[in-house]
């Protein structure tokens, strides 16, 4: 992986983005790429990305699977990026 093990990480959206790959009434499929933040400080090029298959259900959007990513380097300059972060 990017972070050696051992090291304390976890993954932000401060610098994130998200892609609409596809859609229809009852199901999505979004790419979300994240910075992450190594040792409590947000990593200059660190990044990850991941898929989601999402379909729709009584209760909300549910995520349904995890699908092979985007690499970063082609979600990141596509995607939009989030207006706040966590």
């Amino acid at each position: 992986g990017l972070v050696p093990n051992g090291t304390d990480f976890y993954m932000s959206t401060v610098p994130g983005v998200w892609n609409l790959e596809s859609y229809s009434d009852d199901e999505a499929v979004v790419s979300v790429g994240t910075g992450l933040v190594v040792e409590g400080a947000l990593h200059p090029t660190f990044r990850a990305s991941a898929m989601y298959k999402l379909s729709w259900s009584e209760n909300g959007w549910m995520v349904e699977a995890a699908m092979q990513p985007r690499p970063t380097e082609q979600l990141f300059p596509m995607g939009t990026g989030f207006t706040e972060g966590c």
